[in-house]
């Protein structure tokens, strides 16, 4: 039905080729180069607009960007981004009363840009539990989760600091097909696409 050609496209570099999540982070760290701009004029020129009374000002703004990637595949949680070694290990899934709901070990990558972010998307899907099927050569059988988790920390003329964060995640739902129409009523060999 086409989810992961919509969500991660079809691999090539040009617009086209591209996919939902190639897209948003492209727009996400364009809007925080902006935003880092901004505030980089802003601390340098002080507030010009009357308004400084009003609103305070912007001495810096700096912001980090972690991602990760994983994938659920027969109700077990795997990382996409581990060693290939380690690929086959299972994730255990734990709960913090800060931190909330985590996977332990789970690799998380800085990323600085849509290139860096676009290179662990590429190195997790590279990895992803795909099966052969009589509808399609490569169905996902897994759901992948990608993450980006993004935190600013703003700091005012007067030296106060804000600290704000978020997490975007994206998912590919596994693929769908009937086991009939698939042609593999009840074997699949699973297989890891390495590249």
């Amino acid at each position: 039905s086409g989810k992961t050609h919509t969500i991660f496209g079809s691999g090539s570099s040009d617009e086209s080729g591209t996919g939902l999540v190639q897209r948003s982070l492209r727009s996400l760290f364009q809007k925080i180069a902006l935003s880092e701009a901004e505030a980089s004029f802003e601390g340098a020129t002080g507030s010009e607009d009357g308004l400084s009374a009003k609103r305070e000002v912007v001495a810096s703004l700096k912001t980090t960007t972690r991602a990760s990637f994983f994938e659920i595949f027969n109700e077990k949680v795997y990382d996409l981004l581990s060693p290939v070694d380690s690929l086959e290990t299972p994730l255990t899934v734990r709960e913090d009363s800060t931190k909330g709901v985590y996977l332990e070990g789970l690799e998380e990558v800085e990323v600085n840009n849509t290139d860096d972010a676009e290179e662990v998307l590429h190195r997790g899907t590279n990895n992803r539990q795909v099966a052969s099927t009589a509808m399609n050569r490569t169905s996902s059988r897994s759901h992948a989760v990608f993450v980006l988790s993004v935190k600013t920390v703003q700091t005012t003329s007067d030296g106060l600091s804000k600290v704000r964060a978020s997490k975007f995640t994206l998912v590919d739902l596994a693929g769908s097909e009937r086991q009939k129409s698939t042609g593999k009523m009840h074997t699949f060999v699973w297989m890891r696409i390495k590249g």
